[in-house]
């Protein structure tokens, strides 16, 4: 055993004689020795190796594939992990704000909508009342209808005597101020205080100064006589032709039964009218009372307001301060040159010589005091603006967020036991190269 891990040491130039290393073949050393002429190489296998990578660096470089880098340190990964979370929580917000922007069009789209579906109730409620009133006026008109076909076909010998209905023809009692008490005693004064007429005057001389007065002339003026006497003539014709056309027209049955029928149309257009006005009057009761409804309701929903006002006082200061307090602090350029783990330590404000274990913890309280204020900021935010409520991808993004969140310090804290174990494998590595320099150096003595 003893003469093969010489031979093997030989090889690669140890300064030993097979006596000396014989001697030195013993216990523990042993097999370290063993261990070492099993494991090391070389000049030439180790410039072999070194030419065998370099050509496969250089065929990496000349494909065009994407090959995996070899050289990639896990805070790199990690960093890049962080870039695409960042990447995936900038859409999710705004796909939160389209959905938020969303949600607020259909619901000033639903307001509309909602006045809309009041209007239309009030416009129904004002049908009904006029189909009401339709009705009840067909209902006259057969009435009226058979009314007239019976009287069609009845003798004109034995037709009562024409009573005009109060329901058709009376006026609508509208209470309305009378003046016709005051307009009498008014004429009755008027008539004391003219003169009484004299009847046993003659009327051709009254005439003769009446003219005579008009033309300022002399009553037995040759002229005033002939206007008086022209005047006499014209009256007296004027009076000869009406009386005739007076005694030679008279009313038959056909032109009385035209009057009749045009009275009675325009006492159903009369009766319409009224009906009309009956309708908007109601129309107007109901109006009146949501408009009363309204004002009732508000001095309450003044006060709302008012709370609502005062409430939301300070909270575009307070959201300020939130996004001044979690704002990200400038990169200094001279930093970009430190690890990530030294980046790390110093914007949680933490010394060099903290742990590792102690940083993730840092972290991970960091991360949860960030989202207890977000919750915080989203139930503030909620509670004074009162934004619709949140729909189920917004939900589902959250919670994708905050599991994303939970693996991340997960990795960290795997990655961070897996930094300890390579550094504890490292110091075990840096005693046995100073053990083996001291060995080396106490045989080369």
């Amino acid at each position: 055993m003893a003469s093969v891990s010489y031979t093997a040491l030989s090889a690669l130039g140890a300064p030993l004689t097979l006596e000396e290393y014989t001697r030195l073949f013993n216990g523990p050393l042993a097999d370290i020795l063993t261990f070492l002429s099993e494991h090391l190489v070389g000049r030439q296998a180790a410039a072999s190796a070194r030419t065998t990578l370099f050509l496969a660096q250089e065929a990496q470089a000349k494909s065009q594939l994407k090959q995996p880098a070899t050289t990639r340190s896990r805070a790199d990964k990690a960093l890049a992990r962080l870039a695409a979370a960042r990447t995936s929580s900038v859409v999710y917000t705004t796909q939160s704000a389209e959905l938020q922007e969303k949600t607020q069009t259909a619901s000033a789209r639903l307001a509309a909508l909602q006045r809309q579906l009041d209007a239309k109730h009030r416009l129904l409620l004002l049908l009904k009342v006029l189909e009401a009133k339709h009705a009840l006026r067909t209902q006259r008109i057969e009435a009226l209808t058979r009314k007239i076909d019976e009287l069609k076909h009845t003798p004109l010998q034995v037709l009562p005597v024409l009573t005009v209905s109060p329901s058709i023809c009376a006026p609508p009692t509208v209470p309305r101020t009378s003046h016709t008490r005051d307009r009498l005693a008014d004429l009755h004064r008027l008539m004391l205080r003219t003169p009484a007429p004299n009847f046993n005057t003659n009327p051709t001389q009254q005439l003769q100064r009446t003219v005579a007065r008009i033309l300022s002339t002399d009553p037995n003026h040759p002229y005033t006589k002939d206007v008086v006497e022209r005047c006499l003539a014209f009256a007296q014709s004027h009076a000869g032709s009406t009386h005739d056309n007076a005694n030679g027209q008279r009313p038959d049955t056909r032109s009385l039964d035209t009057k009749s029928q045009s009275n009675k149309e325009k006492a159903l257009k009369l009766q319409s009218l009224v009906e009309r006005c009956e309708a908007l009057r109601l129309a107007c009761e109901d109006n009146l009372a949501e408009i009363s409804d309204h004002t009732i309701s508000l001095p309450s929903l003044s006060l709302s307001l008012k709370r609502t006002s005062q409430a939301a006082k300070g909270h575009v200061d307070l959201l300020r301060v939130l996004v001044l307090a979690t704002a990200p602090e400038p990169i200094n350029p001279e930093d970009k040159s430190e690890s990530f783990a030294s980046r790390v330590k110093h914007a949680c404000g933490m010394s060099e010589s903290v742990t590792t274990k102690a940083v993730l913890e840092e972290v991970g309280r960091v991360v949860r005091k960030a989202h207890r204020r977000q919750r915080l900021l989203h139930a503030g935010t909620s509670a004074l603006l009162a934004p619709p409520s949140p729909s189920v991808d917004l939900a589902i993004h959250l919670n994708t967020t905050e599991t994303a969140h939970i693996r991340a310090v997960e990795l960290l804290t795997r990655k961070a036991a897996k930094a300890g174990a390579g550094q504890a494998r490292a110091v075990e590595v840096e005693g046995v190269i100073s053990e083996w320099g001291k060995l080396v150096g106490v045989v080369k003595s």
